[in-house]
Order: C-alpha cells, then sequence, then structure tokens
C-alpha cells in the first residue's frame, strides 16, 4: 500500500522494527531507478490504442525499478571505483552541471535484453558486470507494479476495512488476497479500471456504489478460468479465491445495511485524480525499514526530494542523501545496473508467459493418493517397529513417546507434501525449459553475462533478503525467481 502521510510513515517503521523484522547491516548501498514515471493520474491510466480501444498506459504496464550496487566494507567500495574508474567507459555530458559522466547507455547497446547481451561491438556490458563480481560487493533491486502497489492493493485493504470485523474467521489483511486479485485483473487491466470508474473512482465513497462494483469484481472472481496467470495462482491456492470472493460479498452486504450515504472513510481511491503523486515510498523505506543501520545514497531526484522535506519531520532520515550522478561513479554504476536489470526483468517475464505459465504440469511423476500413502505408511511401520525394538531393549517409555509423537509428526508432513505435490502446479520442467530457450538466442558473451547476472542476483539475496524486494504478486516473484536460479545454475 502507499504511504501518503508522515503518521503512517513512522507507525509502519516503528511496527516493522518492533517485530525485529529490518535487516542489520551496515552497508553502503547505491541507488538510481529506471521507467520512473513519477506521476499518475487517474485520468491517464487508459491510453486509446489505434484500433480505437481502451489499453493500459506504460505507467500500469512497466514496472518502477530502483537499486543499484551496495558495499560491505570500506575497501570493497574503494577497489570497484578505482576498477570502474581504470575501464576508462565510454562518458557524455551531464545535462545540469556540465560534468562527464558514464550512463547506461553508453554501457548497454540495443533495444531489449538479447541485443544489448549479445553486443559485443560497442556494447561493455560484460566488463561492467565483472566489475561488480568481488566478495563483499551485492546488487539490490526494488520493482514496483504500479497497478498492484498503488490500485490493487489499496482497494483489497480498503475493502478489508471496510468489512472490519463482522466477518470472522478469515484474516482479510493477508497479502495473498491482493495477489489473487491481481492475477485475475492483470489480465484486462482495461476493464478493471473502466469498472472503477463507472463507480466512481478515484473517489469512490458512495455506498451503493461500493456494493456494485462488488457485485462486479465478484462475477469477474468467479468466472476466473485456467488462462495465463490467474490460472495458475488459482490452481496454486483456490482456497484464496473462495476467501476473495466471500470478501466481496460481505462487503456488498455491508454496504446494504450501510445505506445510500456518502461517507469519506469507506473512500476507494486516492480522492483526486492523482493516483500517485511521487515514489517517495521506495525512497524513505529503505532507510527507515529495511535497512536503517546502513547509509544511502540516492541520484538527485527533486521531486521526491521536495515531497519528502514536505512529508517528513526534518531529521527524521538521518542515513540518506541525495547526490547529482556525475559527482559519483557509483551511482553511475547504479543507472548501468538498474537499466540493465529492467531489460533483464523485461526478457524474464516474457518467457514465463510465453513457456512457463502454458506449459506447467500437476502431478508430473503421475502419482496416485493411494500409492503414495501406502508408501509412506509402510516406510512409518518399519521406523515404528525399530521404535518398538528399542523400548523392549531399554524400557525408558518417556523417550518411546516422544519418538512415538514425532514419527506421527512425520507422517502428517510427508502425507501433506505429498498431497501438495499431487495436486499443485509445478514449474521446474517448463522453468528449465524457458532457461534453456533463452541461452540459446545468446552467443559466448551474452550466455557468459546473462549467467553473471542471475549469479550476482543469487548471491546477493543469499547475503541478504531484501536485497530482491518485488511489489508484485508472489506469484510473479516464485515464477521470475525460478527462472533467475536455472540461469544461474547453468
Amino acid at each position: 500500500m502507499a504511504f501518503d502521510a508522515a503518521d503512517k510513515i513512522i507507525r509502519f517503521r516503528d511496527e516493522f522494527q518492533s517485530r525485529g523484522k529490518p535487516s542489520g547491516v551496515e552497508w553502503r548501498f547505491y541507488y538510481d531507478e529506471t521507467n520512473n514515471f513519477r506521476r499518475l493520474k487517474a485520468g491517464k491510466a487508459l491510453i486509446e490504442s489505434p484500433g480505437g480501444t481502451h489499453i493500459a498506459s506504460d505507467s500500469l504496464e512497466k514496472n518502477f525499478v530502483i537499486g543499484g550496487v551496495a558495499f560491505a566494507t570500506k575497501e570493497a567500495e574503494e577497489a570497484t571505483r578505482q576498477a570502474f574508474a581504470d575501464q576508462l567507459f565510454r562518458t557524455s555530458p551531464d545535462s545540469q552541471s556540465g560534468k562527464r559522466e558514464t550512463k547506461y547507455r553508453q554501457i548497454c547497446i540495443g533495444h531489449n535484453a538479447i541485443q544489448i547481451l549479445n553486443n559485443t561491438r560497442v556494447g561493455r556490458v560484460s566488463d561492467f558486470l565483472r566489475l561488480l563480481d568481488r566478495d563483499d560487493v551485492y546488487v539490490h533491486v526494488s520493482t514496483t507494479n504500479a497497478f498492484f502497489y498503488y490500485i490493487v492493493s489499496e482497494i483489497v485493504q480498503k475493502l478489508a476495512w471496510i468489512l472490519g470485523t463482522d466477518d470472522k474467521g478469515i484474516d482479510y489483511s493477508s497479502h495473498s488476497l491482493e495477489d489473487m486479485l491481481y492475477d485475475i485483473a492483470r489480465d484486462d487491466k482495461a476493464w478493471f479500471m473502466e469498472t472503477l470508474k463507472c463507480w466512481g473512482y478515484p473517489s469512490m465513497d458512495h455506498a451503493p456504489d461500493i456494493r456494485e462494483f462488488c457485485d462486479a469484481l465478484e462475477k469477474r472472481v468467479e468466472s476466473a478460468g485456467d488462462s495465463t496467470l490467474r490460472g495458475y495462482s488459482i490452481k496454486r491456492d483456490p482456497m484464496r479465491r473462495y476467501e476473495l470472493g466471500r470478501l466481496l460479498r460481505h462487503v456488498a452486504m455491508k454496504c446494504i445495511l450501510i445505506g445510500s450515504s456518502s461517507d469519506e472513510r469507506l473512500r476507494i481511491g486516492p480522492g483526486d485524480d492523482c493516483i500517485v503523486d511521487s515514489l517517495c515510498d521506495f525512497y524513505w523505506s529503505p532507510c527507515l525499514v529495511w535497512y536503517p543501520s546502513s547509509h544511502h545514497v540516492f541520484d538527485e531526484e527533486t521531486t521526491v526530494k521536495d515531497k519528502l522535506e514536505s512529508l517528513l519531520p526534518k531529521g527524521t532520515i538521518v542515513n540518506g542523501e541525495m547526490r547529482n550522478s556525475a559527482e559519483d561513479t557509483m551511482i553511475q554504476a547504479s543507472d548501468i545496473w538498474v537499466g540493465l536489470y529492467a531489460k533483464y526483468e523485461e526478457l524474464l517475464d516474457d518467457y514465463v508467459a510465453k513457456m512457463i505459465l502454458p506449459n506447467y504440469r500437476v502431478n508430473p511423476r503421475h502419482l496416485s493418493l493411494e500409492d503414495v500413502t501406502g508408501e509412506i505408511t509402510a516406510r512409518i511401520e518399519a521406523e515404528k517397529e525399530c521404535l518398538d525394538a528399542l523400548y523392549k531393549a531399554n524400557g525408558n517409555r518417556i523417550a518411546y513417546n516422544v519418538a512415538l509423537r514425532g514419527l506421527q509428526n512425520k507422517f502428517e508432513r510427508e502425507l501433506d507434501a505429498s498431497a501438495r505435490e499431487l495436486s499443485l502446479p509445478n514449474t521446474d520442467e517448463a522453468t528449465q525449459g524457458a532457461a534453456d530457450a533463452i541461452l540459446r538466442r545468446l552467443n559466448g558473451t551474452g550466455k557468459e553475462s546473462i549467467r553473471l547476472i542471475s549469479r550476482l542476483i543469487v548471491k546477493s539475496v543469499d547475503a541478504d533478503e531484501y536485497m530482491y524486494r518485488i511489489e508484485d504478486s508472489e506469484t510473479v516473484y516464485q515464477l521470475r525467481m525460478g527462472l533467475v536460479k536455472a540461469l544461474a545454475a547453468s
């Protein structure tokens, strides 16, 4: 969800820190961004296609990416700075200061990831990546889908708030409901946005309108079939579709009880045409939430800087600063990394859609529940016979009972895991096929580079879980990360 008030930001930070979640690393992070749409208005969320139909704008389709390089030690940072300088990468003058700097477009030559990675004539991608492949040097990425973060997530949380405690037994605060609605709605974002607009979005605060919207959305949820991402998501967690439908039905019923009144507290949407007035959430959150013990250096963004200064009391952020990228080569390195990662992400998502989602399999080993249960039972019974023999030998009743309970728990765990394997979609084979297909399109240098990009991501996530953050559905994260790991291991 978006955090548009200082009290919400501070409360979120305090709650997050009280649960002991922040990373304790004391590193130095550098940032730049790409696909920065800065502002998003509801009236411009859809655009007219050449055929006359409405389609989602780039702000809803392309992910905003912020990230860069991070250093665990001062020595690693100094060595990387020197290696960057020694490469003598091409430069161009900065439009504001006139100083020369190296930008993404001087290193990554091409329109897509395949062209960029295969370009050995003028591109320097492999040289750049090798700079980052050293001890105590990491890459970090935060990639955000605006449709998910600013629209779908906000709607689910507001509907859960409207329902309040009137529906007991289900935790509607779960992010999995946001994931399910997003996976269903993303197949036709134009329909979803037009439906929102039809009932008053971005200022939907009339109870009958909210009821009509919930009714229309529930029909969409119930009719969601096996196509693309939503089919996979439903098979992966069918109960969540039921819970989402139940949330929508019960909010609609509550709106009938509320009557025909309008109430600003019920409002779904920001209240004016501006869904996003800045992207400052992704600047304060690393400093205050994810890495409060680290130092953060951002590329200078005047809009974000002004917003943060107006939003937060002076002195709230003491571990972050903004610099002109022409004055710091590690911000330039971050610009290259996030631009390259964005193209890499587009490539992965394309293969997830074309090769993994259409080809995942349920129960790929063709097991039957009866056979699996029999095998597990026979194995557990054999272990129990060993326990019985041991008990007869030593007579320790307490140890015997503890071992029996452990054996029962093991039986239940194995049975549950087998039942999940029989019913849940399996993407292992399809993911490996997608990785092989990508590699076949690359030359020797391109193969080396894509493996190194993937290994840098895996290495960084292994070092700290927050190094790769995705504001998107869990389904998207799992499918994309599976392909990253397959390429890293290739």
